[in-house]
């Protein structure tokens, strides 16, 4: 028994060395149930935001109230308890709790820049009959009128993970980045296009509302499951015309070369292929 105790010990001391067991949702998600477990805390603000007033989709839930002056972990008085690489961490989805700097503004006065996710700008390819993520960060373009905010740099602790089981935190050092932005009328359609050239449209897949969260490393994105238990199947093969259109603040670039602009309806579009077998695209 006494050699048993013993080998309990160093072997629970290895797994903490080594980053310890997954402690709650990764990915997109901003809250969740990972792994099927009960409800767990949400993410922290990480990345500096604003949040434009109306009425619309909800705004992400702070857990530290909006303010301009960013609150360090460790504020609240809890210690960092994960230990990664002889580190020390504050996990996201912990009791701990801190946030970037955050600031709220009327509809009108912002101009962004948008920035779509990696999966629909990026060389990988889109396949048919399963799931896609479309995500859309809104980044503050308003130069020389706001600042930058203070943010947190939040990591990926358990690399070797898929995103939804995997834990983030952050050892509280300060970044200076552009704010992301809120707009509570943002809107998604996606349309089925009738050629590769996409000449005309012979479906509308959805259209309707895109709701927002705070991702895994703290940021503002607004997100949309395609084919996940919502109003749409897993597409098929073809090209889609995807769009998101703002409301409360005005569009004027984008992040990635392979997505458009069109100023006459507020609006960034990119058009992706995906093939019947793994083979898709995105393209301008």
């Amino acid at each position: 028994m006494l050699a048993l105790s013993i080998f309990s010990v160093l072997f629970s001391g290895s797994i903490m060395a080594a980053g310890g067991p997954p402690t709650g949702g990764g990915g997109g998600g901003g809250g969740g149930r990972p792994g099927g477990g009960e409800e767990t805390a949400g993410n922290n603000l990480s990345v500096p935001a604003i949040f434009v007033a109306g009425s619309g989709v909800a705004q992400p839930a702070l857990r530290v109230p909006c303010s301009a002056v960013a609150t360090r972990p460790g504020a609240d008085g809890a210690a960092p308890t994960y230990i990664f690489e002889d580190e020390y961490y504050w996990t996201q989805k912990s009791a701990a709790v801190w946030s970037a700097s955050c600031l709220n503004r009327n509809p009108g006065e912002l101009v962004v820049t948008a920035d779509w996710g990696d999966n629909l700008t990026g060389d990988g390819r889109l396949s048919s009959g399963r799931p896609i993520r479309v995500e859309v960060g809104l980044i503050n373009a308003n130069d020389g009128s706001l600042p930058t905010g203070t943010g947190y740099a939040v990591v990926k602790l358990t690399p070797d993970l898929e995103d939804r089981l995997s834990t983030y935190g952050t050892k509280g050092d300060e970044t200076l980045t552009s704010y992301r932005a809120f707009d509570a009328g943002a809107m998604l359609k996606i349309e089925k296009c009738s050629t590769v050239e996409c000449l005309s449209m012979v479906q509308t897949i959805y259209e309707g509302p895109m709701t927002a969260e705070i991702n895994s490393i703290g940021a503002v994105v607004f997100g949309f499951n395609w084919g996940i238990k919502g109003p749409t199947n897993a597409p098929g093969p073809g090209t889609y015309r995807i769009a998101f259109f703002a409301r409360d603040v005005n569009i004027v670039g984008v992040a990635d070369a392979k997505a458009s602009v069109d100023t006459a309806s507020n609006s960034t579009y990119l058009y992706v292929t995906i093939g019947s077998k793994g083979g898709g695209s995105s393209r301008q």
